[in-house]
């Protein structure tokens, strides 16, 4: 219903997917690019991010994550 995807828009307003190579990219995703949400799988994948060197450089630029 029209309630129903209106409560869910309010959720996440922007995200962002794909593209990310490196941890400024996902910095600047959230920062420039005023994003609510972020995902990514094959940096993760095949090594090329640490998940925790991730978190800490989000954190870093005041950017808040899930633990």
């Amino acid at each position: 219903t029209r309630k129903e995807s209106s409560a869910a828009s309010d959720v996440y307003k922007r995200q962002a997917s794909g593209g990310a190579g490196t941890i400024q990219h996902f910095v600047d995703v959230f920062t420039e690019g005023k994003a609510d949400a972020a995902l990514a799988a094959s940096v993760f994948h095949f090594g090329e991010i640490a998940i925790n060197d991730l978190k800490q450089e989000l954190r870093s630029n005041q950017i808040n994550i899930r633990l």
